[in-house]
């Protein structure tokens, strides 16, 4: 079985790196292949190392984690299993609009911040997260490895 692989996507660095943390505290055997500073990178990358969950954050510059969410569906190969989603945001209004998209109807929402958006990221709400997803992500995994 192979370790599930992911992607964070989150333009903050600090924020980035106490997910980052906070991912490796909770959910030690998956690996992050790439951080993304903004929504076109997350794709770019996600594209290439077909991870098997991305972590996107709401806002950011550029494309945000929505738009990079619908990019991902219009030009994820067939060949490789769509990854979970989980959008890191403060602001549960987004929530609605992601699950418009039918590949992403499914996914998950980590209110990682505070109300004021710049405090790390909320370890029993992440903590919730990473357990509902762990289960997914690796049957997700070893389906893909078969």
């Amino acid at each position: 079985m192979t370790n599930p692989t992911a992607l964070i996507a989150e333009d903050e660095p600090l924020l980035a790196d106490n997910l980052r943390a906070e991912l490796a505290r909770l959910w030690p055997e998956l690996q992050i292949v790439a951080m993304a500073p903004h929504g076109q990178a997350a794709v770019d990358q996600a594209l290439a190392l077909k991870p098997s969950i991305c972590f996107l954050d709401i806002r950011m510059p550029g494309l945000s984690g929505l738009e990079a969410a619908a990019a991902l569906t219009e030009d994820w190969a067939d060949d490789a299993p769509f990854p979970l989603l989980v959008f890191v945001t403060a602001y549960d209004q987004y929530a609605l609009q992601a699950t418009r998209t039918p590949r992403t109807a499914s996914s998950t929402f980590a209110p990682t911040r505070s109300s004021q958006g710049t405090s790390p990221a909320a370890p029993q709400q992440l903590h919730n997260t990473t357990s509902s997803r762990r289960t997914s992500a690796t049957t997700c995994t070893t389906a893909g490895a078969a």
